[in-house]
């Protein structure tokens, strides 16, 4: 059986990360990204509410105090994978650069939990899979024309 390890940029504590974390009890060790790393995405640049890495450590320590924690350099991450590891990340833009970076022929497993927001996925167009089909009716036709009409008076509707 494979070994999980956790590798994720951690900005800030919210109910998500601890949710995901939760989910990886069981992983060997947890990975936060290093300051080196994150200089690679040139946006975390401009993210003023991160934590730096070290707190984010000091935090996960509280959190789980049994696990083997640590905040990773590139050097160590380039050598992180083994065929003997399952590497565990959030499926977002960072990590998907990180995983295409340096493992290139290697299978990441990609956790969808939404821990903060990722262009990628904001962009991403999903065909609407409505619950109920409503066919408006006289009174609702009329609605619509009205508010259209509305609609027209304004800038920004």
């Amino acid at each position: 059986m494979s070994a999980k390890i956790v590798v994720l940029y951690m900005p800030v504590i919210h109910q998500g990360y601890l949710n995901f974390l939760s989910k990886y009890q069981a992983a060997a060790k947890w990975y936060v990204l290093g300051p080196e790393l994150l200089k690679l995405d040139d946006t975390l640049r401009k993210d003023i509410r991160a934590l730096p890495p070290a707190q984010v450590l000091a935090f996960l320590r509280m959190f789980d105090p049994q696990k083997i924690i640590q905040i990773i350099d590139e050097e160590e991450f380039k050598n992180l994978y083994t065929s003997s590891s399952l590497v565990i990340m959030p499926d977002e833009q960072l990590s998907r650069m990180l995983a295409d970076k340096y493992w290139p022929n290697h299978h990441v497993h990609f956790d969808s939990a939404f821990l903060r927001w990722d262009s990628q996925k904001a962009k991403t167009v999903k065909e609407v899979q409505p619950d109920q089909v409503m066919v408006p009716d006289v009174f609702g036709q009329k609605v619509l024309r009205l508010a259209y009409q509305e609609a027209q008076k304004s800038a920004d509707w």
